[in-house]
């Protein structure tokens, strides 16, 4: 397990989600699944805020966005990772716009919490 302090262009609100994402994940590991973990895991020009690697083989990366960006961004962040063969996990945080859209988004998708997310993803077996 690899811990690294926040980056400058973090904001608290940012670190703390990052950090609360990572332990919930390595606590919610009760099969012991988890071969490698890691906070702010570098791949090239991309760094995941969190990363699973899996016995399994299968890789996720977590990003946590707290500030706009648009859904071209997302899918070219998303690309790049896949074409690493990375899952990509996106949390939005729901203060205010996270996503550059011209609708906006719907109130259901901006008050999921992020525990509950985690734990349906979980429930989907998503990081088996």
């Amino acid at each position: 397990m690899s811990y690294l302090i926040k980056t400058e262009s973090e904001s608290r609100a940012h670190e703390i989600i990052k950090r609360f994402v990572f332990k919930q994940v390595l606590a919610n590991d009760l099969q012991h699944k988890i071969y490698k973990s890691s906070l702010e895991k570098s791949f090239g020009e991309r760094r995941a805020d969190a990363y699973f690697y899996y016995k399994s083989g299968n890789k996720v990366a977590v990003e946590i966005q707290n500030s706009p960006m648009s859904s071209r961004e997302i899918t070219a962040r998303t690309l790049d990772y896949n074409k690493k063969g990375i899952y990509v996990l996106w949390i939005l945080n729901g203060q205010g716009k996270c996503i550059a859209a011209p609708l906006p988004i719907p109130s259901f998708l901006r008050t999921i919490p992020p525990a509950a997310f985690l734990q349906f993803c979980m429930s989907l077996n998503f990081f088996s």
